[in-house]
């Protein structure tokens, strides 16, 4: 609430401020303004943007005698947070001029930054969104690779003007959260909601940026802060000279099979991503993700021993107000094998909660998982620390499991499927391509198996794809005799000839004994 900030009138001043001191006060008690979602008895994040007790008691008493405005000597002047010293590497105009749609109260808009080239590999270090216009409400800042450029183009060129609409992500995909599991993921670079600081990542830590990808901006014009005037948001960004010793990989963990009936005032939808990996995983960072009809989100670590650890408690949804929320030093959440990330997602669809269109509240409907605005999403978006290892190289015609070849030649007679699903070089990919080409000549026999541990199956692979687990061990664990009724039926099938064909259109051969 400063001139030119994104909220509607600024209160920097004892004159501005007076007239609106006790819808202040009431905004303070009710706990929507400062903007902040996380329940604090859960955990501390950096940045917290709340005022205690006190402060409300304090503000209250000001009022109550009266509102004098003290000496103006004293008064101290509010610190724009956009105004720290920020060293960019580049700096870049993001959208063109762009004017906001006047019809629509929120304007979602994807910019394409095409003057900015990713020749080589690169790493971002920091980015800074400085906000060109006082109806900028949030800025989501992505890598788009190579392989999803064309689907970005065609949304770009089916619009006239500077970039194209974009409400649920820069792809605009029902498989933007799930990456159509294979991987394909919009690399997240940064953000910026009022009070952003430039967000950086630390020293040495950086977020890969494959060669030949561009940067596609994303940016929340809300009407509500004034009227629709050309945008001069630009983007900072800050790379490593050289290859960080930490990676920063942003995850997205969405529950998909959303159903949320009509008028019911709670809906609940839970599920667990487990992590099996012979080293510990940290995340930084958690980004929660909802549409217009959350209520509630919440998001927990369960131990084997099924103590729970509370990574981000959110009682009340406001999807205007979504950011990331990072741990500070020391206090991270670590996973270690066996644990479990727990996401609880829950929905109002009554009468009550519908959004306004056109100036009429909409009646509830049958509402599912979906990219449009009166669809619905649950996502939690998790920062990943890593150490650094350099990236594989990349080739057109290097099959799944070129580099799985190694482990499937040190494989004991008759134990290629466990071999496979924990080798620490097969891909999400490989491993997925694989067994399909098992059961392409290993499905008659072992088709019942194959049948049972389906469902495991495709919970360890989507997390170890998400978490960056380990399948084998995952499915040892999870799904102990089903896994093994598998790996003993068709673990020697992979050495029968009728199979050799199928493993070698995927790269892998099994060795003759």
């Amino acid at each position: 609430h400063v001139q030119g900030g994104a909220g509607p009138f600024a209160l920097d001043s004892f004159d501005a401020l007076k007239p609106l001191a006790q819808a202040s006060l009431a905004s303070m008690r009710a706990r929507s303004m400062p903007p902040w979602l996380p329940d604090p008895s859960c955990r501390e994040f950096i940045g917290q943007r709340r005022m205690t007790d006190e402060e409300i008691i304090t503000f209250s008493q000001w009022i109550d005698a009266g509102m004098p405005e003290g000496d103006p000597g004293d008064a101290v002047s509010p610190t724009v947070a956009q105004a720290l010293e920020f060293e960019a590497d580049h700096s870049v105009d993001v959208s063109g001029g762009y004017v906001p749609d006047a019809r629509d109260a929120d304007d979602y808009h994807c910019f394409v930054l095409d003057e900015l080239a990713f020749d080589q590999e690169t790493f971002i270090n920091a980015t800074r969104v400085v906000p060109g216009s006082g109806l900028v409400h949030h800025v989501l800042v992505y890598a788009i690779s190579p392989r999803q450029l064309d689907q970005v183009r065609k949304l770009d060129d089916a619009e006239d003007g500077p970039g194209y609409t974009c409400f649920g992500g820069p792809t605009a995909s029902d498989a933007e959260a799930q990456g159509d599991v294979d991987g394909e993921l919009p690399v997240q670079l940064g953000a910026w909601v009022p009070g952003s600081s430039p967000a950086s990542l630390g020293e040495g830590v950086g977020t890969r940026v494959e060669a030949g990808s561009k940067i596609v901006v994303q940016i929340h014009y809300s009407l509500l802060g004034g009227q629709p005037a050309p945008d001069t948001t630009t983007l900072q960004i800050k790379t490593l000279k050289e290859a960080p010793t930490t990676l920063s990989v942003v995850r997205p963990l969405p529950i998909l099979d959303l159903d949320i009936p009509p008028g019911v005032a709670e809906v609940k939808h839970v599920t667990e991503f487990p992590y099996y990996s012979e080293q510990p995983l940290t995340i930084r960072s958690v980004s929660p993700h909802m549409h217009l009809l959350g209520s509630r989100f919440e998001a927990e670590v369960v131990r084997p021993d099924l103590q729970k650890q509370c990574m981000l408690n959110i009682p009340r949804w406001d999807f205007g107000w979504q950011q990331s929320y990072a741990t500070p030093a020391g206090e991270h959440t670590t996973l270690q094998s066996g644990d479990r990330v727990r996401v609880r997602c829950f929905y109002d669809n009554t009468p009550e909660n519908q959004p306004v269109v056109d100036g009429d509240q909409l009646s509830p409907r049958h509402v599912k998982w979906g990219d449009g605005t009166l669809d619905e999403m649950c996502i939690l978006y998790v920062e990943l620390l890593k150490p650094y290892t350099p990236a594989p190289a990349a080739s057109p015609d290097t099959l799944a499991c070129a580099d799985a070849q190694g482990c499937m030649d040190a494989c004991p007679d008759g134990e290629g499927i466990d071999c496979l699903m924990r080798c620490k070089s097969a891909t999400f990919a490989c491993q997925t391509e694989a067994l399909s080409a098992v059961g392409s000549c290993a499905l008659t026999p072992c088709g019942a198996q194959f049948l049972a541990a389906r469902e495991c199956l495709t919970t360890c692979l989507t997390s170890t794809l998400l978490l960056d687990g380990n399948a084998g061990l995952c499915m040892a664990s999870e799904c102990a005799t089903e896994y093994q009724a598998l790996t003993t039926c068709a673990g020697p099938k992979l050495e029968d000839p009728s199979c050799a064909d199928p493993l070698l259109s995927v790269g892998l051969s099994m060795p003759s004994r």
